[in-house]
């Protein structure tokens, strides 16, 4: 299409990064009204690593940060071609759904999408980001079950999922993510037992180091895990 031609040829003379990169890039400002976004220099020159909110190391995009830039829209699915990317905070903004395109990013370790209108389940297949350590939704409406698929981010420190619509239970394999320091679930619609978070058995530096669990505003039943006492 016309879209597609026109950021293919404007890439072409982009050498900092690669080509793949740069079509990404555009490919995101022409999906989310980019010409509305507030303080940003997008595509005013040939130097994508100097762009409003990006970071490059090694001659590849290492971080995108737009938080509070008025993006609105869907991501791209073409997002999924930053493999170098380590951090995406696009917090703040009017983003609608959650694409399971961002799965393919194996290289992310922070993903911040906190405070815009969602209002999507949350896909099984972020399972996959094996090096996430923060994944923050909060405030953005996310709906239906937490993916149990979740309770394999064996890197995951911070979990932030609440002021939502999230229903059902907590996932009971959540008590193998070990290097949770921060989990807050709050203001959703949670029921059933709290699960077993560490274990009962083992000692203290082999548990949990976890630093701060907010559950409140839930609809939560039985009793408080005795686990509890070895976090």
């Amino acid at each position: 299409n016309t879209i597609a031609a026109l950021a293919n040829s404007f890439c072409n003379d982009v050498s900092e990064i690669p080509n793949s990169e740069c079509e990404v890039l555009v490919s995101l400002y022409n999906n989310t009204n980019g010409a509305s976004w507030t303080n940003n220099n997008w595509l005013d020159s040939l130097t994508p690593c100097q762009w409003t909110g990006i970071t490059c190391d090694g001659g590849h995009v290492t971080e995108l940060n737009l938080s509070n830039s008025n993006i609105s829209g869907q991501l791209p699915g073409t997002i999924k071609g930053l493999q170098s990317l380590e951090v995406l905070d696009l917090s703040n903004n009017q983003i609608t759904g959650l694409s399971p395109a961002l799965s393919k990013l194996h290289a992310l370790q922070v993903l911040d999408l906190s405070n815009n209108p969602l209002n999507a389940v949350i896909p099984p297949e972020y399972g996959d980001l094996d090096l996430l350590e923060v994944l923050d939704l909060h405030n953005t409406g996310v709906t239906g079950q937490i993916p149990p698929q979740l309770a394999t981010l064996c890197n995951l420190e911070v979990l932030d999922l609440s002021v939502s619509n999230l229903t059902g239970t907590i996932p009971s394999a959540f008590s193998n993510l070990t290097q949770l320091k921060a989990i807050n679930l709050s203001h959703n619609t949670l029921m059933g037992a709290i699960p077993t978070l560490g274990s009962a058995d083992a000692p203290c530096d082999t548990t949990f180091e976890l630093e701060s669990l907010l559950l409140n505003d839930n609809d939560f039943s039985g009793e408080i895990p005795s686990s509890v006492v070895n976090l």
